[in-house]
């Protein structure tokens, strides 16, 4: 008792640390990814490979080699006892059909790691599904609700006939190793016999080796199970894989000290081009960008921020490759909608202690503000106004400080009498590169800037 005990709580405990590894890796790979790395994966996918999946490697797999280490322990000794204590024509032949039984599990093994991987995507789905119904809360009134819920169940009704039709297959699979194990049992019924009516061996003998051989083939059906489940998580082990081993190219990092040129720069849409772009952006020098929605503002900064690849052309940054260069801390930007974490304000300012906090003291003793040192009370910035939770983002890359920042929209939500105090944390430092995007502007508000630039039609009029 006490070694069953032990036995269960070991294997679970060896999980569970295999589950934390795998995640904890896997989060690891995945932030080093570049933006478009990202992007190539639905967050659904993720949700699902965390949560899912990675149970399921757990607990199908890693526990299941355990469960398969002490059956073929078991079958090992009692194939011993068969060979020294019985007729060995006897034991050869059991362990030679056990043998084949085992290959059972090849019959079913792709059609089952195909359902499951299908049905636990689709979990990871009805996951998204969720969390989407959930944060729309608000759009949820008597005229819509039952449209939303119709939504809600076509996903949950999809997951259960995906669960039905992996869970019918697992059931053929199951009764077909069932079907094996019979033949098996009388194939050795059918063996002692022939022995005892041959006379070979007697009657004790006949009923020894079928107590034996009840006994050996005991742990058989539990390896079959067990390879059962460990074949049909192959696909989903694929998976994970592919998300842990991309292979992540290191970039050069470099200063940045002159120019970022667009030199006949294009990027094509279906129904949208930015054409042949030649411009540069200074050091130290603020820019405004201005024009009508879907103009291709916004490309701009996608171009400089990563996340736009360019069609045609390029985009040198001191004369360099930018593309070829580690962005990471050269880059901030802010738009109209940051994301916040579920932690207080001044672990989201200051992302969980990367950057110190003394850079704002210090302008808050220059320039204080009471809305900031109320903000920076806050335990839950989850329950910020989307104004609050843009001062947030906007906090978060002035602490940051990097030499180019990318405003897109960044103030569109702050009220109007905050706006100058935020915006200056940027226009006020002489070696930054601010880029800003605003819908909402006037003569003496472009006065602040070195160079106003006017888009249309993926065109920049100089």
């Amino acid at each position: 008792m006490f070694f069953q005990y032990f036995c269960q709580y070991f294997g679970w405990l060896w999980t569970s640390r295999i589950e934390q590894d795998l995640r904890e890796d896997l989060m690891d790979k995945i932030l080093n990814y570049n933006y478009q790395e990202f992007e190539s994966y639905k967050k659904d996918e993720y949700l699902s490979v965390f949560t899912n999946d990675v149970q399921a490697i757990s607990n199908q797999y890693f526990l299941k080699v355990i469960d398969l280490v002490k059956s073929s322990l078991m079958l090992i000794i009692y194939g011993i006892y068969m060979v020294y204590l019985l007729n060995i024509w006897i034991a050869l032949v059991i362990v030679v059909a056990s043998l084949l039984t085992l290959l059972t599990p090849q019959l079913t093994s792709r059609r089952l790691s195909e359902d499951r991987l299908t049905y636990m995507n689709r979990l990871g789905t009805l996951t998204n599904v969720v969390l989407d119904v959930l944060s729309g809360f608000a759009l949820t009134n008597r005229q819509t609700k039952p449209h939303i819920m119709d939504h809600f169940k076509k996903e949950t009704r999809t997951v259960q006939e995906l669960e039905v039709r992996y869970g019918h297959f697992k059931a053929f699979s199951i009764v077909l190793n069932g079907i094996f194990m019979y033949l098996l049992d009388m194939t050795a019924f059918a063996i002692v016999g022939l022995m005892l009516w041959l006379g070979r061996i007697s009657i004790g003998t006949a009923t020894a080796a079928l107590s034996y051989i009840k006994e050996f083939v005991y742990p058989i059906r539990y390896i079959i199970d067990d390879i059962n489940e460990m074949n049909a998580v192959k696909k989903v082990i694929l998976k994970y894989r592919r998300l842990a081993s991309r292979q992540i190219v290191d970039k050069e990092e470099r200063a940045f000290t002159d120019t970022i040129d667009f030199v006949r720069a294009n990027v094509k849409y279906a129904d949208f081009t930015l054409a042949n772009l030649t411009y540069a952006f200074t050091k130290g020098h603020k820019y405004l960008l201005i024009g009508p929605s879907g103009s291709g503002k916004s490309t701009i900064l996608g171009c400089l921020s990563g996340r736009v690849s360019l069609s045609e052309g390029q985009l040198l940054l001191d004369g360099q490759d930018m593309y070829a260069t580690e962005l990471t801390p050269l880059l901030g930007g802010v738009d109209a909608g940051n994301h916040t974490y579920d932690a207080s304000v001044l672990d989201n300012i200051t992302l969980f202690s990367t950057y110190d906090l003394s850079r704002l003291e210090d302008r808050l003793k220059r320039h204080p503000h009471p809305k900031i040192d109320y903000l920076l009370k806050q335990p839950d910035a989850g329950v910020l106004s989307n104004g609050e939770k843009q001062m947030v983002a906007l906090l978060r890359t002035y602490l940051a400080h990097p030499p180019i920042v990318l405003l897109d929209e960044a103030f569109s939500a702050i009220d109007i009498s905050l706006r100058p105090y935020f915006m200056n944390l940027f226009l006020d430092d002489p070696e930054l590169l601010v880029i800003m995007i605003t819908h909402d502007y006037d003569e003496q508000f472009m006065e602040h800037f070195d160079a106003v630039l006017c888009m249309n039609g993926g065109q920049l009029l100089m």
